[in-house]
């Protein structure tokens, strides 16, 4: 069985890509042509100067192009907050367990949906958006 937390080899190197936009860190993906509940989706985290060209450019470009006929693409704003995953009392080796500042930041999380189809080229064009900008 594979572990939830390793990287999906899939989308390894778009992960790479992305990453290397000082502006935004991945925190959280996943590729998931089979998985109906959660699909694809990648959070981020990202830096205060690419708040606007990402709120106002990239995330609609990528609404526009993987909604309607391709499936189902929405994203999800968090603001800081605590860390419900913390207690102080244990140590398991993840920050989003271990560090109560954990999720002090502003993310976006963009989800995709399609029953096993275009999860490939939808990693791909988010790699093309956000890789740098």
């Amino acid at each position: 069985m594979k572990e939830f937390w390793k990287i999906d080899e899939e989308i390894k190197n778009h992960l790479i890509e992305i990453n290397k936009n000082n502006n935004i860190q991945s925190l959280y993906s996943k590729y998931g042509p089979t998985d109906r509940m959660l699909g694809s989706y990648l959070e981020i985290g990202y830096s205060k100067s690419a708040e606007d060209h990402l709120f106002k450019s990239i995330i609609p470009e990528i609404l526009f192009e993987f909604n309607a006929l391709r499936g189902q693409c929405i994203y999800e704003f968090n603001y800081p907050r605590d860390n419900a995953n913390y207690n102080g009392d244990r140590e398991l080796g993840f920050s989003c367990t271990d560090n109560s500042e954990h999720f002090r930041i502003n993310t976006i999380k963009i989800s995709y949906k399609s029953y096993g189809q275009n999860h490939l080229e939808f990693w791909s064009y988010l790699v093309e958006k956000l890789k740098s900008f």
